[in-house]
């Protein structure tokens, strides 16, 4: 759910180098992020890994909150995925 009276912009470039991608419904390689134990302790205060049907539930709860993006770096001439962020009023 897009900030109301913004529309949410396919990319936020914070440098040349970084850069916010919005989430499309595709996210397959965000499925190893929430297997590691320390990563789940900062999300959820638990260690218990996502399956896939929980990664998609996430994001889908999180698009509701709010605008989400994957983090991206530039990596040679490509962007690559390293983490999400959701940007919300609450």
């Amino acid at each position: 759910m897009p900030i109301p009276g913004i529309v949410q912009p396919n990319y936020l470039f914070i440098d040349p180098d970084l850069r916010l991608r919005k989430y499309d419904d595709h996210c397959p390689f965000a499925y190893d992020w929430y297997q590691e134990k320390e990563t789940l302790l900062l999300v959820d205060g638990h260690t218990t890994p996502y399956d896939q049907d929980k990664l998609y539930r996430m994001y889908h709860y999180l698009e509701k909150m709010g605008e989400v993006y994957f983090i991206e770096i530039k990596q040679g001439n490509h962007f690559i995925p390293i983490g999400d962020v959701t940007f919300c009023k609450e």
